[in-house]
């Protein structure tokens, strides 16, 4: 599924098992998580401007293909609910979904934060490692020989 297309509670998820999966032993899942979900967190608003814009677009394109004679002028606004309908249901629902999706979004961004600490503790590690091993592999002598994967020939 497509990043872009799943909800924030499913991007939660995801984000949150990338994140669980990456102390198996998998700190790559660590570092995905870090540039998937980054790259998403980081540019939301730009995304949300998108899709804004789009919805625009197509409710523009709607009106339009429904009612192409009836015209409306500037100075008549078009009354969408009755006057006895309340819109206060619908702003509790706006306003309890944009608290939610707020959420969702600390959630994954601190997520995401610490999965970027966490590979970059383990690139340094593995790069502190590899460099260690190589420099001092031919002092350890034979435990050195030992824990070696392919053992060069020749003067070490």
């Amino acid at each position: 599924m497509e990043l872009a297309r799943m909800s924030n509670q499913d991007r939660l998820k995801l984000c949150r098992r990338y994140f669980y999966i990456g102390f198996f032993g998998l700190p790559f899942l660590w570092m995905i998580n870090t540039v998937w979900f980054g790259m998403f967190i980081f540019k939301y608003d730009t995304y949300q401007e998108q899709r804004r814009q789009q919805q625009q677009r197509s409710n523009r394109t709607n009106r339009q293909t429904i009612n192409p004679q009836q015209q409306t002028s500037p100075q008549e606004p078009m009354i969408v609910n009755s006057p006895e309908q309340s819109n206060t249901s619908t702003q509790d629902d706006r306003s309890a979904r944009n608290q939610e999706t707020t959420k969702h979004l600390l959630q994954i961004r601190s997520l995401v934060i610490y999965s970027f600490c966490g590979s970059l503790i383990w690139i340094v590690s593995i790069l502190a490692w590899i460099i260690t091993f190589q420099l001092k592999r031919a002092e350890w002598g034979e435990w050195g020989d030992e824990i070696s994967f392919n053992i060069p020939r020749g003067i070490p």
